[in-house]
């Protein structure tokens, strides 16, 4: 009898182990997640067991919730979770000392026949057949034939040093790469690159496209060498490019998901430890991407101005700054570094060092204006301060190279001391006719709020929309008469103030050549030239042609370098064309000339980026749309938007008028996006991936949000780099010229 049921366990433990399955350490095709592993999935007929590995910060927790599930690879057929052995739906899991913790996941059983399933969307492709396979990723050979063709296409070599005549160089360059286990199913197909010309001021954002290969490729319009960063899915990888040049970089996607954790730390950021640049330009790059510092810790700033003193702060950055230059000549001594190398890497550091000590004043002087005690008890800044400027040298066009070159010309041009403007001159205004002898000629007869309105004297708006609210309170005749009055009489008098921009402008930059030479105490050098230029757009976006170029006749017999000096001649035939030149000389004649001018619209060029575009306005054809693009992460966008509630209101229905808001996913998370557009009452809004807004960018050409673009109701644009605030006085003049 006993070995009769012996007999009988040994049956049925053999059945169980034949109706079983283990699969360790399955293959898969692509990861998407940084955080889960499936290192064991166990197939019975009862049941799926999945053993799932997460790896994360001690501390933190993963969790899972009811709809997790596992997909047939093939059918997509959906197996949805049953249990977590010794856990809850939704609980936190807390992650040990460790950093990993396994928990088991309990599905239906697979049909019969399946091969593979995918887990959620965290894992795609995972064998139930196969192990995994630990072997390095290896680059197609096809994929080093295309890289190897295209660096071949380059003619001519790099600059030997930036003291080069051909530092400023206006030739395209190239990105190329490869992204090992590139997959369509991690969900992005593009990368960007905040392009932007520090000289003029301009954004150029390029889009990278990334083919289903994994291969990517970018012309970028560089003017000189530069350093600049490609963003991809979330990651910024740091680059050295030059005019004419190509540059091939070799990425592996398991530096991505390592990224993601690291930013989930809030640590210092992540180097890409697996990419392989290539080309001519591949030491340089492998330098500057091997050479780390100690990463300043922005979260601490916002209270350090607070503590510190002005002198203190001070020292502490003079420490560090020694320190960091002592790493550097370690490193370029243990790795035969080269000069041009180095001195990319040591302005890198000074133009950080010097940014952080104006962003101190800043802040410092931010605070101050807020809290009168801080005012009180902060140590005055004196010029002494600023003779940290001494020790950059300010002609050397090398100080152009690194990416923050942008933050700290910026900081520098809009310091406290460079804040110095003239004293406006205004001629006196004497109108041909008063505007009451214009009522009696034209037989406008004034009612008694009329009356009662204009004894109201020395009458102060705190804004334009204010100013416009009191002018309603008047009779319509009146507002009538009053806009042909200030139209005929009155305008053409304050537009020859505006136009003669020649005499203020250029004792603005008397008046900073002056506190460039006796409060930072420096020579006359490049970065002050280049700040005229990047000025350039906007003191001459006021005025008309001719005193355009009179003004900049005058402003470039003090600029000496001949490339600043023909981007500022590009800056003002932009924004004066020649051919437009003469076609306002020719309608001058007649009186329909500013209409004829102001009617210009523009077309938007062919391809994917007009298409996104238009596939999100095509409903709204037939209206003047200003188009605003935004994120509820952006202040400025979120203040502007509140701002325009209730002006949003007096134009809804409106049959010329429209706003249409344009956000990005990952800008603007669902949750906060929906209750914002429901509490501002927004209509038209559209939150579309990354890969799409990235082509909007380029289109319309902005890095920065908020960005504003009107579009003519044929669906063309009437303005490309609109200013929000100045809807309330602009937009009846749009509808006017483009109804």
């Amino acid at each position: 009898m006993k070995k009769k049921l012996l007999s009988l366990v040994l049956l049925l433990a053999t059945l169980s182990l034949l109706a079983q399955k283990v699969i360790v350490n399955p293959a898969y095709e692509v990861k998407r997640s940084s955080i889960y592993d499936v290192d064991k999935i166990e197939l019975t007929e009862t049941e799926t067991r999945v053993h799932v590995r997460g790896t994360i910060i001690p501390g933190w927790h993963m969790r899972f919730r009811k709809n997790d599930f596992l997909k047939d690879y093939k059918t997509g057929k959906e197996y949805i979770i049953i249990k977590i052995e010794n856990h809850k739906f939704n609980e936190r899991i807390l992650i040990p000392e460790s950093g990993t913790k396994t928990v088991v996941l309990v599905f239906p059983p697979l049909d019969k026949g399946v091969k593979k399933i995918d887990f959620k969307h965290a894992v795609y492709g995972i064998s139930l057949e196969k192990q995994r396979n630990n072997k390095p990723k290896e680059v197609p050979k096809y994929v080093n034939q295309w890289i190897e063709k295209e660096l071949n296409k380059v003619t001519i070599s790099p600059i030997k040093d930036f003291n080069s005549k051909d530092f400023f160089n206006s030739k395209k360059a190239k990105l190329i790469g490869y992204i090992k286990e590139y997959d369509k199913r991690l969900k992005f197909n593009t990368g960007i690159i905040y392009q932007k010309n520090n000289v003029t001021r301009e954004d150029y954002p390029i889009v990278v496209q990334v083919y289903e290969d994994g291969r990517f490729e970018a012309e970028i319009p560089l003017i000189h060498p530069e350093t600049n960063y490609i963003k991809i899915n979330k990651s910024a990888i740091n680059y050295y490019l030059e005019p004419g040049q190509t540059l091939a970089i070799i990425l592996d996607y398991e530096d991505f998901r390592n990224n993601v954790i690291s930013r989930m730390a809030r640590s210092t950021r992540y180097t890409f430890k697996k990419t392989i640049f290539k080309g001519p330009l591949a030491k340089i790059n492998n330098h500057l991407n091997n050479f780390k510092v100690k990463d300043f810790d922005y979260r601490t700033f916002n209270e350090k101005f607070k503590t510190l003193s002005i002198d203190d702060f001070r020292k502490e950055q003079d420490a560090t700054l020694r320190a960091n230059l002592e790493l550097l000549n370690s490193y370029v001594k243990n790795n035969n570094v080269n000069h041009k190398t180095k001195e990319v890497l040591e302005n890198i550091l000074r133009i950080d060092y010097a940014t952080l000590l104006f962003d101190f004043v800043r802040k410092s002087d931010n605070e101050a204006k807020k809290n009168k005690l801080y005012a009180n008890l902060r140590t005055p800044i004196t010029d002494n301060y600023y003779d940290f400027l001494k020790d950059i040298d300010f002609n050397n066009k090398a100080l152009l190279v690194p990416n923050r070159f942008s933050i700290f010309v910026n900081r520098f041009e809009f310091s406290k001391p460079m804040s110095v403007y003239p004293n406006r001159k205004f001629m006196r205004i004497e109108p041909e006719i008063t505007l009451d002898k214009y009522l009696e000629t034209h037989k406008i007869k004034l009612t008694e709020n009329d009356k009662k309105l204009r004894e109201v004297k020395n009458q102060r708006f705190t804004s334009y929309e204010e100013y416009q609210k009191f002018q309603k309170k008047f009779s319509k005749p009146y507002q009538e008469a009053l806009v042909a009055y200030n139209t005929k009489y009155i305008q053409p008098l304050l537009d020859k103030q505006k136009v003669n921009i020649t005499e203020n402008t250029m004792e603005k930059w008397r008046l900073r050549d002056s506190v460039v030479k006796n409060t930072f105490h420096l020579e006359r050098n490049l970065v002050q030239d280049l700040t005229k230029i990047r000025a350039l757009n906007f003191d001459i976006k006021r005025t008309d042609s001719e005193n355009a170029r009179k003004y900049w006749n005058v402003l470039k017999t003090n600029i000496s370098n001949a490339f600043l000096i023909s981007q500022g001649e590009r800056i003002v035939n932009k924004k004066f064309p020649v051919d437009e030149q003469i076609t306002q000389k020719v309608v001058e004649k007649t009186s329909n000339e500013n209409l004829a001018l102001k009617a210009k619209t523009t077309k938007l060029p062919k391809g994917k980026a007009t298409a996104i575009f238009n596939d999100i306005i095509k409903s709204h054809k037939g209206k003047i749309l200003f188009v605003d693009f935004w994120a509820t992460t952006c202040a400025p966008c979120v203040s502007s938007i509140k701002k325009m509630k209730e002006i949003r209101k007096e134009y809804k229905n409106n049959v010329d008028v429209d706003f249409v808001f344009i956000t990005v996913e990952n800008q603007s998370p669902e949750r906060r996006y929906m209750s914002f557009v429901k509490d501002q009452k927004l209509e038209n809004t559209y939150r579309i991936p990354v890969d799409n807004f990235n082509y909007l960018r380029q289109l319309f050409k902005f890095n920065g949000i908020p960005k504003y673009v009107v579009i003519a109701k044929n669906g063309e644009v009437i303005n490309d780099d609109y200013k929000m605030y100045e809807f309330t006085r602009t937009v009846d003049d749009i509808i006017k010229n483009y109804k």
